[in-house]
């Protein structure tokens, strides 16, 4: 009977232990287990968190291990490579690899169950082209600097930049984010007009393409309109791509639809892509942040300068032309016809780059 009663109590044993599994291994034996992570895409230099348990400690033997979708190994990266790694959270700086990749996480010989991650060697511009073509620039209903209205051609096609530049780029190429409201995926804001140019400068030179801009000893820059790299929109530029064929105030007739502003924005900048874009494609050109022309400021600008094929504005001034409005503006400041001269230059301002097609 006691015999019994000891094989009994063995097989009941047994029979937990199988039941609870790795669950009753110690943490050191455990197997790895990836939760999740704080994002499936990302690029080169970016900073990716992992989460789940069992990771391990300093005294185990550790790596993250990368394999493309034929199972192959194409990168294993060790504790030393990783900014954190903690028993629920690895921080790590994602390698220069392109495309779908599985990473695991191994400890003492045992492996996770894997995680898809997709990365590009930089953050993507996402672009749209826009031909060439004639508009009605100004508003009569506006305020004076709109006026009169003047028939404008744009000769160029353009390669015209879909949202406005996020923080997550200009912090790839710039190593810093002046927004005083941060989040990667935000449109960068704070940024002066030189600050601008100088960015698209970097941009043109991650693309391959030739740089616009060139700077002279006095300060002045100066732009070259026939290079093939990306700059600043002209503020007639500006208000053709906004406008997309339309006479409207508003992209559709419609600021709710189109644009963040301030009565429906909290007073907080979004992601580009929440609300409708304009017939081009193009989002947020009302609302959300003003967004940064080559043009020198003038009030007379539109009577003074009679040139309506592609038109520059005046050749100096003391400062420089920001368009669209942003989350803080009232609605009529985010008509596509409205002309900004920022007083405190980096406020609110960030950018939406263009590049000529043709070249």
């Amino acid at each position: 009977m006691k015999k019994a009663i000891e094989i009994a109590v063995a097989a009941l044993l047994a029979v937990f232990a199988l039941a609870c599994g790795e669950n009753s291994a110690r943490p050191e034996d455990a197997r790895p287990v990836i939760v999740g992570a704080n994002k499936n895409e990302t690029f080169a230099k970016d900073t990716v968190t992992l989460y789940g348990k069992n990771f391990g400690t300093e005294s185990d033997s550790l790596a993250i291990i990368f394999r493309d979708e034929r199972d192959s190994i194409v990168l294993i990266y060790n504790r030393e490579d990783v900014v954190k790694w903690e028993q629920t959270e690895i921080v790590f700086l994602y390698p220069a690899l392109e495309g779908e990749k599985f990473l695991s996480v191994r400890k003492n010989g045992k492996e996770s169950e894997s995680i898809l991650i997709k990365s590009t060697l930089y953050p993507l511009l996402e672009t749209v082209e826009i031909p060439g073509g004639s508009f009605y620039m100004g508003s009569e209903n506006g305020f004076d600097d709109e006026k009169p209205i003047r028939y404008v051609a744009i000769t160029k096609n353009l390669i015209v930049a879909k949202y406005e530049v996020s923080q997550k780029l200009w912090r790839y190429l710039e190593n810093d984010n002046p927004s005083p409201i941060k989040g990667d995926d935000l449109p960068v804001y704070g940024v002066s007009w030189l600050d601008a140019v100088k960015f698209c400068n970097k941009l043109s030179n991650l693309y391959g393409l030739d740089s616009v801009y060139r700077f002279a000893e006095d300060g002045t820059t100066i732009m070259d309109y026939e290079k093939n790299g990306y700059r600043l929109p002209t503020e007639a530029e500006w208000e053709y791509i906004a406008r997309a064929g339309e006479e409207g105030d508003y992209p559709g007739g419609d600021l709710d639809a189109v644009g963040f502003y301030s009565e429906n924005s909290a007073f907080y900048p979004r992601k580009g892509g929440e609300k409708k874009p304009n017939a081009f494609g193009l989002y947020d050109v009302c609302g959300n942040v003003w967004e940064w022309c080559w043009d020198w400021y003038a009030a007379d600008a539109y009577s003074r300068f009679g040139l309506t094929v592609n038109p520059m504005g005046p050749s100096e001034g003391e400062r420089r032309t920001a368009r669209g409005g942003s989350f803080a503006s009232g609605a009529a400041l985010c008509r596509v016809s409205n002309r900004k001269f920022p007083r405190e230059e980096r406020k609110y301002v960030g950018l939406r780059p263009v590049r000529n097609a043709d070249k």
